[in-house]
């Protein structure tokens, strides 16, 4: 068995979370109605100084005035960030020099997300670039069907391909799902989809349940696969009832 060198923090430990029951913080209501979305807030869970500080405020401020909303991070992913971030507790005989924790690196936006401004969003999934609907099809026999908001996630990755489009200005309605299950039953071609956002469990269960059982219809379908980090970032939210409902609606 491999040993184990880093446990993380009981949340009750961390000053911000001192006073909440295990009943709230198992709640995934509650973790998504406490999510972390400023400095003041990250101070308080990890360690940080006046220059770092001074950075991450930099690069959120900048990111809002571009009308994006770049930093949300649910309570139960924070509590795994090691205390001191900037000198992470790595295994014998690695360096601890110039590395950061990576929960950390993946979720606090640095000013390595402002480098670059000029790129513009990701093409292949930008609005224009649709297939049909809310389909879009980068390759011969895969589909990506678009089922949620880019600002539905329960956290923002920084590495995200859509993390330079967090605006809100993406509407995903039943039209376009509609129009994109159409697409794909009309291509037998199409063996495979990517139910994807945004976050495909952060939709409503009676819209989740509808689109994995028309997928499940459709006979030239072998792979429907569910994009989400719900399972990572908040693991609370896979409750017996999500997954009864997957079991039973993509059969």
């Amino acid at each position: 068995m491999k040993e184990i060198y880093y446990t993380p923090r009981h949340y009750s430990a961390i000053e911000l979370w001192k006073d909440v029951t295990e009943q709230e913080w198992q709640d995934p209501q509650w973790q998504m109605k406490n999510a972390i979305r400023t400095v003041d807030q990250l101070k308080k869970i990890i360690k940080l100084n006046a220059y770092q500080v001074a950075e991450i405020e930099r690069t959120i401020t900048t990111l809002q005035q571009q009308g994006k909303e770049p930093f949300r991070m649910t309570p139960y992913y924070a509590s795994l960030m090691q205390a001191d971030p900037f000198h992470p507790k790595m295994l014998e005989g690695e360096k601890e020099e110039k590395r950061l924790d990576p929960i950390f690196w993946q979720s606090v936006p640095t000013p390595a997300h402002l480098l670059f401004p000029d790129t513009g969003v990701e093409g292949a999934m930008s609005e224009g670039s649709r297939s049909y609907g809310a389909a879009y099809q980068r390759y011969p026999n895969r589909v990506a069907l678009f089922v949620a908001e880019n600002t539905s996630c329960a956290a923002y990755c920084q590495h995200c391909q859509r993390s330079k489009s967090l605006d809100g200005s993406v509407d995903v309605n039943s039209t376009m799902i509609n129009r994109g299950l159409f697409y794909i039953s009309q291509n037998p071609n199409i063996n495979e989809v990517l139910v994807t956002g945004g976050d495909a469990l952060m939709i409503s269960k009676h819209r989740l349940q509808f689109i994995l059982e028309e997928l499940s219809s459709i006979p030239h379908l072998r792979v429907i696969r569910i994009a989400t980090r719900v399972p990572v970032v908040m693991p609370m939210g896979v409750t017996d009832e999500v997954l009864e409902l997957i079991k039973k609606s993509a059969n």
